[in-house]
């Protein structure tokens, strides 16, 4: 996913590299030193006027991506109609302070006005200053399209914009304008883009795009209806409780009434962070039916706060029923806890194992007892894996291989755990 996510942009910066050693070539071959000249005293500031489209672009991607996970089509018509709007406008800005600078800027290198590296250099200012307007809109789309998961049209895109499109028409023009010629194979790449990107939207929509939806490229049955929609505002805590209720309802009306209590503790869990409250834990027992059953429901929620204490310190949100074999253990008087542990581990204890043997005996629970994806989790050769597993036997005279002795083994780890927390909290 990295390499997928990743290629388009790392691409485009190869293809920028290439183009660039291709027109220096070509500037050479028609235009002389003159070419190179203007070339590279324009390359002093062509990034800052292209940083605030390259700026734009990318806070639409982020903002887009986050509206697309939430199939938000409303969210994604605003973000893409404000950056078209006020991009579009702030790019006209630049382009005309650019335009005016033009001359000044070219001044800064060649203060012979008469030259002709001064003239090509400030066609060029000139022409790139023109050419913001479109930048800006390819910047826009190149992001979004990505965000949207269009990663072979992006990828096509990349190849064309930063070599192709520029390229071909510079080996074309220059020998019949020279320097002219290839600043001129900007714009016309530029617009080779735009043509390519409304192609693209035919194709996608089967028609020519007759209406904003089509330029968003999202398939027909993308986005939550508004009925579907529970919006929140959290502004005290006695909002963030709130919350609970109004989850609830929402999801009782929707037939949602298997998993109300979870998004009700989420919910509240991501209220309550929302308004500065960071260290939050909670617990949820099973759904009753009758007022008289809700004391024992808040007996095991309580139960269940307490237990996610010792063994789910990574949860924040935890239910009755999730707690498995923690919930026996939290039950168990402390003596037999004792007497469990000097049976199974003799003179030894769980403490002095290192920590490379309690991250392998874990992360070996977690993988099922397998004991090659362990060893390719943990990556080391699967020889050593059954070293540590056959060391370990010969101090505790249990083969974590066998499944009994497994089983013994991670309730004693378990109970270990939870002998540490009644003694830290002086129970």
């Amino acid at each position: 996913p990295l390499l997928k996510t990743g290629f388009p942009g790392a691409a485009l910066i190869f293809y920028l590299a290439v183009r660039a050693l291709v027109l220096n070539i070509i500037l050479l071959k028609y235009a002389g030193s003159d070419g190179l000249s203007a070339q590279g005293a324009f390359g002093m500031f062509s990034g800052l006027e292209v940083a605030f489209c390259v700026g734009v672009g990318s806070v639409v991607r982020m903002m887009s991506s986050v509206l697309i996970g939430e199939e938000d089509r409303n969210g994604l018509r605003t973000v893409m109609k404000t950056a078209l709007s006020k991009g579009m406008i702030l790019s006209a800005v630049v382009a005309v302070v650019a335009a005016v600078l033009s001359g000044p800027l070219t001044s800064v290198f060649f203060a012979d006005k008469s030259s002709h590296v001064y003239l090509i250099t400030k066609q060029l200012f000139l022409i790139y200053a023109l050419c913001m307007p479109l930048i800006m809109l390819i910047q826009i789309y190149c992001n979004y399209l990505h965000a949207c998961g269009h990663n072979l049209f992006v990828n096509l895109l990349s190849f064309l914009d930063g070599f192709l499109a520029v390229v071909a028409p510079a080996l074309i023009l220059a020998q019949l304008l020279g320097a002219f010629g290839v600043w001129l194979s900007h714009p016309i790449g530029l617009f080779f883009i735009l043509v390519s990107i409304l192609v693209y939207a035919c194709i996608f929509n089967r028609r020519f795009p007759s209406s904003f939806d089509d330029w968003l490229f999202l398939r027909k049955d993308f986005g939550v209806s508004d009925d579907m929609k529970l919006e929140l505002v959290v502004e005290s805590m006695e909002d963030a409780l709130s919350t609970s209720e109004k989850v609830q309802d929402f999801c009782s009306r929707h037939a949602l009434s298997h998993k109300v209590c979870v998004y009700a503790a989420l919910s509240i869990e991501e209220q309550l962070h929302k308004i500065g409250i960071k260290d939050i834990r909670i617990s949820y027992g099973t759904v009753v039916e009758e007022i008289k059953e809700v004391s024992r429901s808040f007996k095991e929620a309580k139960m269940a706060l307490d237990v996610s204490r010792i063994f789910f310190a990574g949860r924040t949100v935890i239910a009755y029923n999730e707690l498995g074999i923690g919930r026996l253990i939290y039950q168990l008087p402390i003596p037999l806890c004792k007497m469990f542990i000097r049976e199974i581990f003799k003179e030894k204890s769980p403490d002095d194992f290192d920590q490379e043997t309690l991250a392998t005996i874990n992360k070996f629970f977690e993988n099922s007892l397998n004991v090659s994806e362990t060893s390719r989790q943990l990556f080391i050769h699967r020889n050593t894996l059954v070293y540590r597993l056959d060391k370990l036997q010969k101090s505790t005279g249990l083969d974590l291989r066998v499944f009994e002795d497994a089983i013994t083994f991670k309730i004693a780890l378990m109970v270990v755990k939870y002998m540490k927390y009644m003694e830290q909290y002086d129970f």
